[in-house]
């Protein structure tokens, strides 16, 4: 109930009602509670971890372990419990998942950001974009490149450096075009899978439609980022220029932009985001610049916002839509006004955790270093067949419970 009124609750408000349900036996409230809780906090209070502690040594059939110990590299777990006796015990191991945001949060989400980028932004360049990325989605590695090309640029003299985008550029092709031809492969084994269900169904005997057993939509193939349609390869000039108004098409909606990421393969190269004041005058007018803006136009691997445009909402908008498997390399902390007006900062940041890579630069062509996310979330969550629960806390420490079906021997 309060959740259709939007009323957040605290980890206080959260622990005296898992207390409350667990008190009178309402086991199957309590757990949807401490799910919720989950959903709303990363990691939880002393408060609110004593309270689920209390909830798992009253439910029947489970039992807090007595010690727990985190690979904070691998998220590999091992726990030791006690029997009821606590004169055995036995050692369980578990491990600790991605947690990815739902569909229907990442729908939330991206409904949110393009909302804003609406109307922050002007509508013809912005629908251009989304269109664009309709086509050339999803994309496996977006870079900031505003953020990469300053790069401890806080000297005298010290300017936009295209290098430093290329450098970073250059790490992400490879791992691109591998991501790539892994969305192609598992898609062409999923349509084989339906193939060959279909194929049983219809040589047995003859039954209603199941929708289970039908064939699945066929894999939108997109372009190789150098077989340009005058999208992927874009000039600033055109990226600005708003179509006449007998020419506007009907707005894409951002259901459709994530439908359409989720059943293409996608780019097969990295696209760096860059305003259009980067990429005229300036240090951009260099040798060396104009030899990297002139090879990223042509492979399909620049993207160049408009004047007057902000382009964090394009490449945070694509990013979002691009699905679990895109990454973001910036070391921008998205904290400033524009980011703290998403109507779900809770979503975004949870969003964060598992898609930002940060970086540090050095001199040398090899000087870079690239921080992907860990191969697990630090947050509470469950094992997907309901058996253990760990919870981080405020302490650093974490809380374990796991389901003993069977004695302790």
């Amino acid at each position: 109930a309060l959740e259709k009124h939007g009323i957040e609750l605290t980890e206080n408000e959260f622990a005296a009602l898992i207390d409350a349900r667990a008190e009178n036996g309402d086991w199957e409230e309590c757990e949807k509670t401490l799910r919720r809780a989950a959903d709303a906090f990363r990691v939880f209070s002393h408060a609110l971890a004593d309270a689920c502690k209390r909830f798992f040594e009253k439910k029947p059939g489970w039992r807090v372990c007595d010690s727990v110990e985190v690979n904070e590299t691998s998220g590999a777990c091992e726990a030791v419990v006690s029997d009821a006796t606590k004169t055995k015990t036995k050692t369980k191991t578990m491990q600790l998942r991605a947690i990815h945001l739902s569909a229907a949060d990442r729908a939330s989400l991206l409904a949110g950001i393009g909302k804003l980028s609406r109307e922050r932004e002007s509508a013809d360049h912005f629908e251009g974009f989304v269109r664009w990325l309709k086509r050339r989605g999803p994309l496996p590695f977006l870079v900031d490149g505003a953020n990469a090309g300053m790069y401890n640029q806080n000297f005298e003299n010290s300017g936009f450096n295209f290098d430093q985008v290329e450098k970073v550029m250059r790490r992400l092709r490879a791992p691109a075009k591998a991501a790539r031809d892994e969305r192609v492969a598992a898609r062409a084994a999923t349509n084989d899978n339906n193939d060959e269900k279909t194929e049983k169904s219809a040589s047995g005997p003859s039954t209603p439609a199941d929708a289970s057993t039908a064939p699945s939509a066929p894999i939108t193939a997109v372009d190789s980022p150098n077989a340009g349609d005058g999208t992927e390869n874009r000039s600033e000039t055109d990226a600005e220029k708003p179509k006449k108004p007998n020419q506007s098409p009907t707005p894409l909606t951002d259901a459709e932009v994530l439908a359409s990421c989720a059943s293409s393969a996608g780019a097969s190269s990295p696209v760096v985001f860059l305003h259009v004041r980067r990429v005229r005058g300036g240090p951009a007018n260099g040798k060396r610049a104009r030899e990297c803006l002139d090879f990223w136009k042509k492979s399909g691997e620049l993207f160049t916002t408009p004047a007057g445009s902000n382009d964090d909402w394009y490449w945070l908008y694509a990013a979002v839509a691009s699905g679990d498997d895109a990454f973001l390399v910036s070391n921008d902390e998205m904290r400033d006004h524009a980011f703290q007006m998403l109507p779900a900062p809770a979503l975004f940041k949870k969003w964060k955790e598992r898609h930002q890579v940060r970086f540090h630069m050095s001199k040398g062509a090899d000087g870079l270093e690239l921080y992907f996310p860990p191969p697990f979330s630090h947050c509470a969550q469950s094992d997907v067949d309901e058996k253990w629960w760990m919870i981080p806390k405020d302490d650093g420490t974490w809380l374990c419970a796991v389901k003993c079906e069977d004695e302790i021997e």
